[in-house]
Order: structure tokens, then sequence, then C-alpha cells
């Protein structure tokens, strides 16, 4: 929303030598066309796509995957910083005092570039935060590439799917639009996609970098299975 010069410049010459630009939000097509003088019959907004659903229920799902008898909030996708889950631990930890069977699991590999750049060591920090937080009961990695079945599968055994993301100018989330495909009830921030994907109480949108803001979230929707049903 705010390039610098590169950013703009770059950005405005490949829309200038493409025929079409295909964006997946309301919010993209609109920051083309005012900010980058993007013409806007050149401008298509395409949804993001979601898979078909894996056979099962949530509930056969949890027993499968060894979740039965927890309430399961989830993040998935490559993991590195910049998703705001140091904050989500922190509400996890504020949460479980009145959610004893709160488990949040964090799924997926880290992501190639956080790996070449330093190993291991991020995800070494989030470890390392969970102990300090004395919440290694209510946390779980699973540190490895899902396949489909399987990471649609979790997303139907988690009872909430939780995006802490802490900037603003994100304008698309797979892992957002799948988490929604599959009826999922939903915590997130308000950056710009899920503003315009979470309208009329489609999902709980809390301020950035507020943990109390997120665990209060948690809590409502871990108490009220009903409300998640209807998110």
């Amino acid at each position: 929303a705010s390039p610098d010069p590169l950013q703009y410049r770059i950005l405005a010459e490949l829309a200038e030598r493409s025929q079409a630009v295909v964006v997946m939000a309301r919010a993209a097509a609109e920051r083309l066309v005012r900010i980058y003088g993007v013409p806007a019959a050149k401008v298509h907004v395409l949804p993001h796509g979601v898979p078909l659903p894996p056979p099962g229920t949530p509930a056969e799902w949890k027993r499968k995957l060894g979740l039965q008898g927890r309430t399961v909030a989830l993040i998935f996708g490559l993991l590195g910083p910049g998703k705001g889950i140091e904050v989500a631990l922190e509400a996890v930890s504020l949460a479980a005092r009145a959610v004893p069977d709160l488990l949040y699991v964090v799924a997926g590999s880290t992501h190639p570039e956080v790996l070449r750049a330093e190993g291991e060591s991020y995800r070494r920090r989030l470890e390392q935060e969970v102990a300090r937080l004395g919440i290694a009961a209510h946390v779980q990695f699973l540190d490895r590439y899902l396949a489909e079945e399987e990471l649609l599968g979790l997303l139907l055994a988690c009872d909430i799917y939780l995006v802490p993301y802490p900037g603003r100018d994100q304008t698309s989330s797979g892992t957002l639009t799948f988490a929604m495909a599959l009826g999922r009830a939903i915590v997130s921030t308000p950056f710009t996609y899920a503003e315009e994907m979470l309208p009329g109480g489609a999902g709980l949108l809390v301020p950035f970098g507020d943990p109390e803001a997120l665990a209060g979230a948690l809590v409502c929707l871990a108490r009220d299975p009903l409300r998640r049903s209807v998110l």
C-alpha cells in the first residue's frame, strides 16, 4: 500500500508490460488502480481456490490424529518470522487458564529461506518461548511437510483457526481461505484480506499485537461450540 520507489517501479512496469493483471482480492485490485495507475480494465479479481474436503467428519479426524478431548486451535504453513506466532503463544498462555484442554497446533516445516539463513534457530526460539511460558502441554509443533489430505484433515479436526499476522498489507492468504472453505471458526488480526473475507461475523477480528484480545477471542469460542458452528 505504501511502496518504496523500487517496489513502485517494479510493479508498475510489470503491470504495464502485461495484457492482464490477476489478483485474489478486491483490495488488491483497488490498490493497483489507485496507487500504481494500472487501468481498471486490465485488472481482474479471481478469488483464491480451495481443494475439496477429504472424507471423514471432524470427530473422525480428531480421533485419527490423536486430538480427541482437546479444543484445538491451529495455524499451518511454512514456519518463519512475520506470522505473529509469538503473540499467539502469549495468548495461549492466557487462554489456557480458562480452557484447560486448549491445544495450539503449529503445523508445517520451516520456510526454506529461513532454513538457509539461520537453520532451525527460529523454531528453537519458539520452543524456548513455550518453555518460558509453561505451556508445553498446550502447544504442539508438527515439524514436517503435510500432504494435502492430512493437512485438510487437520483443518477439519481443529475447532478454531488462529491467524495472528502482525501486518495489515497482506492481500491474500491461502491458509485462511482453506479454513473458511472447511467451515472453521476463525480468529484473525485485521489484515487486508481477513477484513475483506470475514465481514458480518464470519470470524472474530482482534487488534494487531494484542495477546489479551487474542486470548479473549480464543476463550469465547472455546467455551461456545454453538457460536463456533455459526461463524
